[in-house]
C-alpha cells in the first residue's frame, strides 16, 4: 500500500531563532518561508530548493545537560560548490573541505551555531 509520503521537514532546536535564521539565510543561502513573529520569532521555516527546515526555540536550560543534537543529511549535486559558497559568504576559514567516504559519498559536514549537524552530500559510487 502506497502511503503518499512527500517530504520531510526536520525541526531543529535553537536558542535564538532570529540568529539561526541569519545563519541559514546568509551563510547557507536558504530563504525564509515563515516565522511566527517578525521581531522575536520562536518558530520559523526556511527552504533551499527542495529542502525545508524548521527552527524552534528552546530554553537555555535545555543546553545545561549533555544531549545529542540532530544531524541531517542533505543530498545535493555538488558539496564542493556548497563549500565554496559557505567560505565566500561567511569567511569561515576552519571549515574542512568535502571528503570522500568509504561508503561511497562525498560529504561536507558542518554545525550550525547550536550544534545541529548538517551534512551536504552526493553519491559517488555507481549502483
Amino acid at each position: 500500500m502506497r502511503l503518499g509520503i512527500k517530504e520531510i521537514h526536520p525541526v531543529l532546536p535553537v536558542q535564538d531563532v532570529a540568529e539561526a535564521l541569519r545563519f541559514y539565510t546568509e551563510v547557507l543561502g536558504f530563504k525564509i518561508l515563515f516565522q511566527d513573529n517578525e521581531f522575536e520569532p520562536r518558530y520559523a521555516g526556511v527552504r533551499l530548493e527542495k529542502v525545508e527546515i524548521h527552527l524552534q526555540w528552546h530554553d537555555d536550560t535545555e543546553w545545561d545537560y549533555p544531549v545529542d543534537r540532530p544531524l541531517i543529511r542533505i543530498l545535493c549535486d555538488d558539496p564542493d560548490r556548497v563549500y565554496a559558497r559557505i567560505r565566500t559568504v561567511s569567511g569561515v576559514e576552519s571549515l574542512a573541505p568535502p571528503t570522500d567516504t568509504s561508503w561511497g559519498t562525498r560529504d561536507l559536514g558542518l554545525y550550525d551555531d547550536y550544534g545541529n549537524g548538517i551534512i551536504f552530500y552526493r553519491n559517488i559510487k555507481n549502483g
